[in-house]
């Protein structure tokens, strides 16, 4: 590994002098925060339009650590994971955070080649959008 690879993977060069309200990642989550509190208030256009800041984010952190990390290694960012849950969250609220911890668990045991866990979270995954997609029929409840 680089130096530079070890500074980004570390946290950079005083991380960890930096107290957690000091880093700039907590400021993001919560500016993202109070943006999908008011996305989720205001509407749908404007839910659309909130989501692309943490997706934003998302994409800033690649271009911050100057390409240096392969895809795998960004992905497996706790950062970057986050920010692309809260863009997705955002842009389809019918997503649960169940969907999201089964990706990360498949791609988790893909990477370690664990297979009976990623056909566990992929069976998962598979019924979590089943039940997305096909909505029941609800009962007609009586009025009066």
């Amino acid at each position: 590994m680089s130096a530079k690879t070890d500074k980004i993977t570390s946290g950079g060069t005083n991380a960890a002098s930096r107290k957690w309200y000091q880093s700039p990642n907590f400021y993001i989550q919560a500016l993202s925060a109070l943006l999908a509190f008011g996305a989720f208030v205001t509407g749908s256009q404007i839910t659309a339009l909130v989501a692309v800041v943490p997706a934003a984010i998302a994409v800033w952190n690649a271009f911050k650590d100057g390409g240096t990390l392969s895809l795998l290694e960004w992905i497996n960012k706790a950062n970057v994971r986050s920010y692309l849950m809260q863009a997705l969250v955002l842009a389809v609220p019918t997503l649960t955070s169940d969907f999201f911890n089964n990706i990360w668990a498949a791609t988790d045991a893909a990477q370690s080649k664990n297979w009976s866990a990623l056909l566990a979270a992929l069976f998962s995954l598979v019924t979590i959008v089943y039940k997305l997609i096909v909505t029941r029929p609800t009962t007609p409840t009586a009025v009066g």
